[in-house]
């Protein structure tokens, strides 16, 4: 990750960014149409944004709440799901949950 300046609210603000194009490049059987970037913070899709799927944070792992958590298994239904797209860049992940609910349980 590297650091990005932006203006946010009229005022100067820095966050982090992950660029993908980094890793394309140094492994070519990777590219914008086959890769998902899965992540609880959006603005971590600020270069790649066709690319960003987000989930919530997982938080309390080791409390009650934590391992009733089902948030990985309903992503691997919907990744899964979307493993035969030729082109990730095609789809919206905005409603990834909702199609994930309506896939079927293994």
């Amino acid at each position: 990750m590297f650091t990005v300046f932006t203006e946010r609210d009229g005022k100067p603000w820095t966050h982090s960014v992950k660029a993908l194009q980094i890793i394309w490049n140094h492994f070519p059987q990777f590219n914008a149409a086959n890769t998902v970037h899965v992540d609880d913070l959006s603005r971590n899709f600020a270069l790649n944004p066709k690319e960003g799927l987000k989930i919530p944070a997982f938080k309390k792992a080791h409390t009650a709440e934590g391992m009733a958590d089902r948030e990985l298994d309903k992503l691997a239904r919907y990744l899964l799901h979307i493993a035969p797209v030729d082109d990730f860049r095609a789809l919206s992940h905005k409603e990834w949950k909702h199609v994930a609910r309506g896939l079927p349980r293994p």
